[in-house]
């Protein structure tokens, strides 16, 4: 159950990037999670949170989800931004 919780994490997360490319698309500048909820539909798996840290040139997304019990229970995506500590793009779930 716990894995399955997981996939929906990183599920989120893929859609949330899909989301922030889209709000570039439309307004030249990267969103916060605020910002993306006003203007698209956004709709995250139960349990699950998020959190978006735009930059000028990307952005960062954090998700996670409580009623994990056990394990690994958040991953996060940066993009652009300088993606020092993890590939750009990938998906890391320490």
């Amino acid at each position: 159950m716990n894995r399955a919780k997981l996939a929906g994490v990183k599920t989120d997360i893929r859609n949330m990037e899909t989301t922030e490319e889209a709000y570039f698309a439309n307004y030249a500048t990267y969103g916060t999670l605020d910002q993306l909820r006003k203007q698209m539909n956004i709709v995250l798996s139960t349990g699950a949170t998020m959190s978006i840290v735009p930059a000028l040139n990307g952005y960062t997304i954090y998700g996670s989800n409580s009623s994990i019990t056990d394990g690994i229970t958040s991953c996060s995506v940066q993009v652009g931004a300088g993606a020092s500590n993890q590939i750009d793009g990938a998906i890391h779930c320490p």
